[in-house]
């Protein structure tokens, strides 16, 4: 283990994600589903900035 943090060998960046090409809508009458795709979606925003 490393012992300081700059001696600690960087995580292998995730690929990054293909630029949308296509847009799908998807339906669906659960609001669980919909509050954990928008969760997601604010997720992955705030780590591309």
């Amino acid at each position: 283990m490393a012992e300081r943090p700059e001696d600690a060998p960087n995580p292998p960046k995730l690929a990054r994600r293909a630029p949308v090409t296509e847009k799908v809508a998807i339906e669906t009458e659960q609001p669980e589903v919909v509050d954990k795709v928008a969760a997601l979606l604010g997720k992955w925003a705030e780590e591309d900035r």
